[in-house]
Parts: structure tokens; sequence; C-alpha cells
């Protein structure tokens, strides 16, 4: 009976040696025998193409087999095309345009509503489109909109998607810190008092960084979020903290150098990591605060932070004498820490009497030229193995 059938389409779904055609061969049966399948047959098949490859001609050939059966489409039938998409949009051969025209043509044709999971799943597409400029914030505004207009509230993870389109635009330039803003103040707008999930915090600081390093965000954007943070009662963690260094760096001046060290020296120990205590002397010595960005290096060491050549290679680049560069290659050394190209790249620059940034270092040259010989890689082969509520959230949201 149609059970069997729709029994051996899933056990070809299921055999990674199955392939569409197979799942024709036994509609086809099917049919033969005088059954007619149903949405579970299709949806089953639609499950084949997302597991050999998801492409969206496979798709198309599954759905015009549905209309020849008529078989209506139903909202199952449009969530798993739209995982499908998601899967292709993730190599960049589809975006908002086929994932928008397919939710149309499912209403068009069968009055197919959308449910959360429908939603969710665009928002994927969108979040994977976007890598390719095949999507937009204003997409996924729509879409976050939609969402809320069918009396559904969107999930953390499709109000993660909307920043992470906004933050990927801000990284190639085409988005601004604001737009990232408004997008996090529109959905603690919409939360009316409810607790707002961490991470959409960090993903908005992570968009200012992006956005500030093509002079589109600064400081005081960042500054906002940790306000927004401490009135919400979202405490710091190592990677909002981070992401505020980096936007600090971004700015490239001492002032915004000093408002992110004082953040830094009053955030609690725990979440200073490695990578927080490398952001920061990174961000201190691009700001010409070498002398700080060293007592930094100092200060995480003598509270018991073990360490790394990230660590090591920041302070490196904070230095302002040959020998200076050398000590710390030497307490590299004798750590047991095995440095990489930038730790060879500023013992080259030691050894030619040159600072890890422009200017020249007063040091002994001779001295600087010995200790380099007997420290640093011998070949490239060494080197390279040592590597190791807004208003109007649309409008503000939306533009492209």
């Amino acid at each position: 009976d149609k059970v069997v059938y729709n029994g051996l389409l899933l056990v070809c779904a299921r055999d990674k040696n199955g392939r569409l055609r197979d799942g024709f061969a036994i509609l086809d049966d099917m049919v033969a025998a005088g059954l007619e399948p149903d949405a579970y047959t299709f949806a089953t098949l639609l499950d084949l193409v997302s597991r050999r490859g998801a492409d969206p001609n496979d798709a198309a050939a599954v759905l015009d087999k549905m209309l020849q059966h008529k078989v209506a489409f139903t909202t199952t039938i449009l969530n798993a095309n739209l995982k499908i998409l998601v899967k292709s949009a993730e190599n960049g051969a589809v975006g908002a345009e086929e994932a928008k025209a397919l939710v149309a043509r499912m209403k068009e044709e069968s009055k197919v509503s959308s449910d959360l999971i429908t939603f969710s799943t665009h928002m994927e597409i969108l979040a994977a489109a976007v890598k390719f400029g095949k999507a937009t914030r204003e997409d996924a505004y729509k879409v976050i909109n939609s969402c809320r207009s069918s009396n559904l509230l969107p999930t953390d993870s499709m109000y993660a998607s909307w920043i992470q389109v906004v933050s990927h635009e801000a990284f190639n330039g085409n988005a601004t810190a604001r737009e990232g803003l408004d997008a996090l103040n529109a959905i603690r707008h919409w939360a009316r008092g409810k607790s707002v999930n961490p991470k959409l915090y960090n993903l908005a600081l992570a968009c200012v960084a992006k956005a500030a390093s093509h002079r589109k965000g600064s400081l005081h954007d960042g500054q906002e979020i940790l306000e927004a943070m401490t009135y919400d009662g979202i405490g710091m963690t190592a990677v909002s903290l981070s992401s505020f260094i980096q936007i600090a760096k971004a700015d490239h001046n001492r002032t915004a150098a000093d408002e992110a060290h004082i953040v830094y020296t009053e955030a609690a120990q725990s979440i200073k990591t490695q990578r927080v205590v490398t952001m920061m002397i990174s961000c201190l010595s691009r700001a010409g605060q070498r002398k700080l960005a060293r007592q930094t290096l100092e200060d995480a060491i003598d509270s018991g932070l073990t360490p790394n050549r990230f660590m090591f290679n920041a302070a490196m680049g904070a230095c302002s004498k040959g020998e200076q560069v050398l000590d710390m290659h030497s307490r590299m050394q004798i750590a047991g820490i095995e440095g990489d190209v930038v730790t060879e790249k500023y013992l080259r620059l030691a050894a030619k009497g040159k600072l890890p940034s422009s200017g020249v270092i007063a040091s002994n040259m001779p001295l600087a030229s010995k200790l380099f010989r007997s420290a640093a890689p011998k070949t490239r082969d060494e080197a390279e193995k040592s590597r190791g509520g807004p208003q109007s959230p649309g409008e503000s949201t939306g533009r492209k």
C-alpha cells in the first residue's frame, strides 16, 4: 500500500547512494500500482534532494511532479523547500529573491501559510546569501516584520540572523554601526521588558566593530551598547569586551584607547582572557601608548594569566627599543613558547634597528644583530613550521 511505497522513499532518502531518479522510479511504481502520492510522499522526495546536494532544480522538479498529481502544497512542503535553499545559499547559488519567490508561489497557488519554521529558515537563507551579495538588511527586516505581522514572535536565532546580515554588510562597508544599533534596539523594544539573549548584544558589538573599520562607527556606538547591557542587566563577557576593544582600535586615537582601557581595567578578571589581553595590548600600541601596552602584558601575567605567543607578539609590537623586543623573545623562549612568522618579523626589524611600526629604535645595533641571529628561525621552512524600540526600525535598518 501507500505506506510501503512511502517507506521505500524514506529508505532511498536515507541511503547515501540514493538519487532523485531512484525516488522518481519508486513514485512511478506507486502510481502504476494505482496508488496516489500524498504530501508526505513529496516531502520525502524533497528530503532526498536536501541530502544529495540540495540542487534547486531538483527541488523544482519535485514541485512539478506535485502539480502533475494535483497534490496541494502545504507548509511542510514549503519549509522543506526552504531548507534546500539554505544549503544552496551557503554555496552562493541562491539568495533573497529565490526565497521570496518560493514563498510567494506557495501562497498564490495553494494559499499556504507560513509558520515560525518558515520565517526562521528564510532568515537562515538570508544570513548565508548576504556573504555572496545576494541578500540585504532590508530583506532581513522585511522577514522579521512579516513574522511579527503574522502574530508570531521571532526566535532568538532569527534576531541573530538579522544582526548578522547587517554586520556582514557593515564588514563590506555597506552598512553603518547605527543600523546595527537600531536592529538591537528594535529587538529590545519588542521584548517589552522580557530578557533579551545576551548573544544579540555581542553580535551588535561585533557589527559596530566592522562598521568602525570603515569609519562608519565609533566607540560612542559601542558605549551605547554597553549602557544598554547594564540597563538590561546583561553582564559583560570576554566576547563583548574583546569586541569593544576592537571598536576602540578601529577608532585609532588615544582617547578611544583610554576609554577602552578604563572598561578593560574595571572588567572582571575572569573575562580577561588571552585574546582580550592581546586585543588590549594591540589597541594601546596602535594609539601610541606603547608603555601602557607593555604594562598590560605584565599586569595580566601578575594576575595569574598564562601568556601565549599572541600576547607576547602584541607586546613586541608595542616595544620602543630593540632590546625590549629581544627581551620579550627571550621570555617567550624561557616560557617554552614557540614564536611564529610575526615573531620573526619583529626580530628582523629589531636587528635592523627599526620599530615594529614606523620609526627607528635607539638601540645597540651590533647587540641586536647578534641576538637576532641566535634567536630567529634560520629558514623559511623553520618559520612556517613554528606558525602555529528605534523609531521606524524598517527605515533605519532597511536602507540599501
